[in-house]
């Protein structure tokens, strides 16, 4: 399953699933372990998620969530996820929804790493925040704060830092756009291209918004050519997509067929141990009816020799 999660992150997406098929093989083998389990459908999830199958993706997230009631960590992971495939598939209301039950969630833990844990979950929904048209100025600064506050915890957080320059220049604070453009530079070393378009297009509003055509213009060439090259990624992410839905679809045929012949099977069973047991019946029955007839045969033969036995007395009594 972990195998899976790195092929996923290397684009790998096949392989992954092989690697996630086989996982679930051996989960199956010792009777679906709760913890291992969960996580195997966490990542396959994120499997789905990477190829923009959103419905197989919550889907998958919504059994996870369902094993891991009774594991409150494993929990709010699976609900920081399920909010950011809502996000990503531009369901903003159920993703902030999803964030606020998982708040609920890690504000309930009783671990060493609480603290960290709420600050990585408000980051991610401050980052929503920040694309929110409707997120009011008070909104904007708290998801600033809250994003700052992640970047304490570690380095080399570039989404949520760029996060927190787009915060500042639509607040209007100064030094905002060189804030954007260091961590844009590192997004483009560290993540995919999709995160990195968004940073583009926020760069390009805020070269706009400041006057400078120049560099507006130059980043515009350069977010035109990324998306691009998104465009062909999501175009093979479809075709993948497409035949894992084919595999899906097919395997889900044959466990059809396997059912039907399964209950076939169980109904031959059934009408011939029916049979057996009628058979059995009649035997009885049959066997019972023979017995009944000799002794009733029997019987009348007693009887009719008494009868001619006395018949005699009387006849030689005369």
């Amino acid at each position: 399953s972990q195998a899976a999660l790195i092929c996923c992150n290397l684009g790998r997406y096949p392989t992954a699933m092989d690697y996630l098929n086989e996982a679930a093989d051996t989960l199956a083998r010792h009777g679906w372990p709760c913890r291992e389990t969960i996580i195997t459908l966490g990542n396959r999830a994120t499997l789905y998620q990477t190829l923009e199958m959103v419905d197989s993706a919550l889907s998958v997230n919504r059994q996870a969530i369902t094993r891991a009631q009774s594991n409150p960590s494993l929990l709010a992971d699976l609900l920081t996820n399920r909010a950011m495939i809502f996000a990503r598939a531009g369901m903003r209301d159920s993703a902030y929804i999803c964030f606020d039950s998982t708040l609920r969630v890690v504000n309930a833990l009783e671990v060493p790493y609480t603290s960290m844990f709420l600050r990585h979950v408000k980051a991610r929904r401050a980052l929503l925040t920040i694309d929110d048209p409707k997120a009011s100025d008070a909104d904007l600064v708290q998801a600033v704060a809250d994003l700052e506050a992640a970047l304490h915890d570690k380095a080399g957080q570039w989404e949520e830092k760029f996060g927190v320059g787009v915060g500042m220049f639509k607040l209007g604070r100064p030094g905002a756009i060189p804030y954007m453009e260091q961590a844009h530079d590192s997004l483009a070393l560290h993540l995919e291209p999709r995160t990195l378009l968004w940073a583009k297009r926020h760069l390009i509003d805020a070269y706009i918004a400041a006057g400078d055509q120049q560099k507006a213009s130059a980043e515009y060439v350069s977010a035109f050519a990324l998306a691009d090259t998104v465009d062909m990624r999501h175009a093979r992410y479809l075709s993948i997509a497409g035949e894992m839905q084919y595999h899906i679809r097919q395997q889900a045929r044959e466990n059809q067929l396997l059912k039907k012949a399964h209950n076939t099977d169980r109904a031959k069973v059934f009408w011939l141990t029916l049979a057996c047991v009628l058979g059995g019946a009649l035997l009885v029955w049959a066997g019972a009816f023979i017995v009944l007839n000799l002794r009733f045969q029997r019987r009348r033969r007693s009887c009719r020799l008494r009868a001619n036995d006395e018949a005699h007395r009387k006849s030689e009594n005369a």
